[in-house]
């Protein structure tokens, strides 16, 4: 085994003790925690207000109908809740029970994404 990457089991021990203690001699330190959100996500450059935002940010630019920048006014509604985006993913499409369709052959299109956002629990 590389023994630039072995994990030092003792060093981790020290470090597990050192916090306990500290926890201890200061009181209890509170974790934080967390609510997600998973759901789909679709890319989408026809609506009135997507175009509108498009064209007043990128006023040269005539995007694709699926062009990705239409999800960021979604996007940005859920960063003013407090949800932070922390996974994004393309998927092939999205069934009528909800359930995510995978596509083998290569070279296939997709604007819906599977999305996790998370915030801090209250």
């Amino acid at each position: 085994m590389d023994e630039k990457f072995a994990f030092d089991t003792q060093a981790f021990y020290n470090l597990s003790q050192m916090s306990a203690e500290s926890s201890s001699e200061f009181g209890k330190i509170e974790r934080q925690k967390w609510e997600y959100w998973t759901g789909f996500i679709g890319a989408n450059a026809e609506g009135a207000e997507i175009k509108k935002y498009l064209k007043e940010q990128w006023p040269n630019w005539n995007p694709s109908k699926y062009s990705p920048e239409s999800m960021i006014p979604g996007l940005n509604k859920f960063g003013e809740e407090g949800w932070e985006l922390v996974h994004m993913q393309p998927i092939a499409g999205v069934g009528k029970n909800m359930d995510v369709f995978f596509q083998t052959d290569i070279g296939s299109f997709s604007a819906w994404y599977f999305c996790v956002f998370k915030r801090p629990k209250l």
